[in-house]
């Protein structure tokens, strides 16, 4: 039996946790997903543009929630912000950074807020939060 790619194992908002030594448990109790929210600035066509400000308040939004927001590099010449574009998958570089940083994992969906409370959410890519206990 072959063991699961952490990209098959982290679904969105599933915490898993990751020992001292590399084990990966993913039956976690007790440990939510920090709370996302992307506010961004509205064009006169509606569309969103997300500033360094915007994931600025993103990051220190979730550090407030005890979680911090993966930020660095993966690989040569590939480093990730705090808010991941879709075309990115957890493997390789991330995969082994994961699996060599004891503590809890958790990908989590990143939207944009509208301006208009009543319509929905924009997607903008995704995030990888981690918390040492």
């Amino acid at each position: 039996m072959t063991e699961k790619s952490l990209n098959d194992i982290m679904e969105f908002d599933h915490v898993i946790q990751v020992l001292e030594d590399g084990t990966i448990l993913d039956d976690v109790e007790g440990v939510w997903a920090p709370e996302i929210y992307l506010d961004a600035e509205w064009d006169e066509y509606g569309d969103a543009h997300v500033s360094d400000a915007n994931e600025r308040d993103l990051v220190t939004y979730v550090r407030s929630q005890g979680w911090e927001l993966f930020q660095g590099r993966i690989s040569h010449g590939v480093t990730l912000g705090p808010v991941i574009d879709s075309s990115y998958f957890i493997g390789g570089g991330l995969e082994e950074r994961i699996r060599e940083t004891p503590g809890y994992w958790v990908v989590v969906a990143v939207d944009i807020q509208p301006d208009d409370k009543d319509a929905e959410s924009q997607p903008h890519g995704w995030a990888l939060a981690h918390r040492e206990k």
